[in-house]
């Protein structure tokens, strides 16, 4: 298998070489070389100028496996996963980390590049500056995650999680999620989620059980906080709870009072049937 993925690793190290070689590479190694044109893209993207740019790539391509390497860790730590919102976060943290460590070491490949393009000496190279700095930190940031990418696509990783792999509901499927807001209850919230029985249709005891929401869970956060963190009072804490389309469903959603009753709340109506591939998110008030 590690044969077979470094076989398509040069097949398309091959292809992107060709893509990059400049048009008058075949008749420089065929005879003599082919006169450009002073300023012209040929020109600057030949001799130093392309190897300035390969060189470049190389370099933004192997700090990018590092970062992705040494973020790892974090985003796959557990606290990090369960605490905040993966799809929002990963990015914004890979960020911050590629430019502190951008302008730690004053590197600004964008920069360099443009010189080495222009055929710039040092006497007159362009210092770094603040935009060739972003960009690069930029680059690194989504190259950590490309090159995860291009590694579980050549065969050399596999890594699936659910915050690097978004599920989509099946179209034979719905999704229901809910969304607890406290206001009078205490204790375990539970969700019971189900077909319910045409003999007893009003037999909430007949509804299956899907899933409880831990006491002191709640989704009172604002839309920033929703977007940061995972919502510890929601069911399920991302995604949905998956149903069959097409069929009559129930929601209950039970609490217990602060004065000692139960507090049951039915946020759908009795039998509803939710379409093919239906996102339901429901918030409930207790």
């Amino acid at each position: 298998m590690r044969y077979a993925s470094a076989r398509r690793l040069a097949a398309v190290m091959s292809v992107g070489w060709a893509v990059l070689r400049p048009p008058g590479a075949m008749a420089e190694t065929a005879g003599a070389p082919a006169a450009a044109v002073p300023g012209s893209v040929s020109a600057l993207m030949s001799g130093a100028g392309l190897t300035a740019a390969s060189s470049t790539i190389l370099t933004l391509f192997l700090m990018a496996v590092l970062l992705e390497s040494a973020l790892a860790t974090l985003f796959n730590w557990r606290p990090f996963v369960e605490t905040f919102n993966a799809r929002a976060m990963r990015p914004l943290v890979a960020f911050v980390v590629a430019y502190v460590f951008v302008r730690g070491f004053d590197y600004d490949a964008i920069t360099a590049l443009m010189d080495a393009v222009q055929a710039k000496t040092a006497a007159n190279a362009t210092p770094p500056g603040m935009l060739g700095e972003v960009l690069t930190a930029a680059i690194l940031a989504g190259g950590s995650a490309g090159v995860n990418t291009l590694m579980v696509a050549l065969g050399f990783r596999e890594v699936k999680t659910p915050a690097s792999v978004a599920p989509k509901v099946a179209p034979q499927l719905a999704w229901i999620a809910v969304r607890i807001v406290r206001r009078d209850s205490v204790g375990d919230v539970r969700v019971q989620i189900g077909k319910p029985d045409p003999a007893a249709p009003d037999d909430a005891g007949k509804i299956p059980l899907a899933g409880v929401v831990g006491q002191g869970s709640t989704g009172t956060r604002n839309a920033l906080q929703r977007f940061f963190l995972s919502e510890k009072g929601r069911f399920p804490s991302y995604g949905g709870h998956e149903v069959p389309a097409m069929e009559p469903c129930r929601i209950i959603v039970t609490a217990r009072g602060k004065d000692g009753t139960d507090k049951v709340v039915e946020p759908m109506p009795k039998g509803f049937v939710p379409a093919p591939g239906a996102i339901i998110d429901l918030t409930v008030t207790l």
